[in-house]
């Protein structure tokens, strides 16, 4: 079926361009891009959208632009410090990428964490597990439970790095998926689907059965993703 084309800002979709250029290391460090002169007529665009473009890049630390040209910057950690939380806001076709990592992260982390779980560890997930159900039976969001259900699976592996990383991800995606629809996925059919979710986790990780565990966390996630896109397409009708 044919969808409506999702209009995308000129200056957007230069900024993506030269990104890929850089992340593909087909622009390497000190690379000079050309003179604003020479982009416009090589992106076909006007001084002013290139500019836009120019300007985003630059405060992400990517390029610099002086009287000799455009030039791009070495990638280290301050020249990637935009919120992740900006780029989400900017481009909302984000969200399935930024799943698409934790989906590799959870699915990844999960043997380590049915290895190091301790019986406290499987006690606190069982407790978020029960504090999940109970909030979508009285017909709540459930947001706070469902990172608590995932943040204590995380906590199970004893890794304090991978708990930050999580629960950081966890957070965007939650305010991400608010940039669809606040209720995507509480409607009373969903939560059924979500509840049998969560329950075949924690039975696979109870039963030690990291391989199934996994293949829980990937069908769980995926299942979000194809809910998000149906959203999508339906808030462009």
């Amino acid at each position: 079926m044919l969808r409506k084309v999702r209009k995308i800002r000129l200056s957007d979709m230069i900024v993506n361009q030269i990104k890929d250029l850089i992340l593909t290391k087909q622009a390497t460090p000190g690379m000079c891009l050309g003179s604003e002169r020479e982009m416009c007529k090589k992106l076909n665009v006007s001084r002013s959208v290139l500019r836009e473009a120019l300007s985003n890049l630059q405060a992400q630390g990517l390029i610099r632009s002086d009287p000799q040209g455009v030039f791009v910057e070495s990638i280290t950690p301050n020249s990637m410090k935009e919120p992740i939380e900006n780029v989400l806001k900017e481009d909302k076709e984000k969200i399935f990428e930024l799943n698409e990592v934790r989906r590799i992260l959870e699915s990844g982390m999960i043997a380590l964490a049915i290895e190091r779980a301790t019986p406290d560890d499987i006690e606190k997930i069982k407790e978020s597990l029960a504090a999940l159900e109970e909030a979508y039976a009285n017909g709540q969001l459930g947001d706070e439970e469902n990172v608590q259900f995932h943040l204590r699976l995380a906590e199970s592996c004893h890794n304090s790095i991978y708990i930050h990383i999580l629960y950081t991800f966890l957070n965007l995606f939650q305010k991400a998926s608010f940039l669809y629809r606040s209720n995507l996925l509480t409607t009373p059919k969903n939560a059924k689907i979500l509840m049998e979710h969560h329950r075949e986790i924690y039975k696979t990780f109870i039963a030690k059965d990291p391989n199934k565990a996994s293949k829980a966390i990937v069908d769980h996630l995926l299942w979000g993703d194809k809910e998000l896109k149906v959203s999508r397409n339906g808030d462009k009708e």
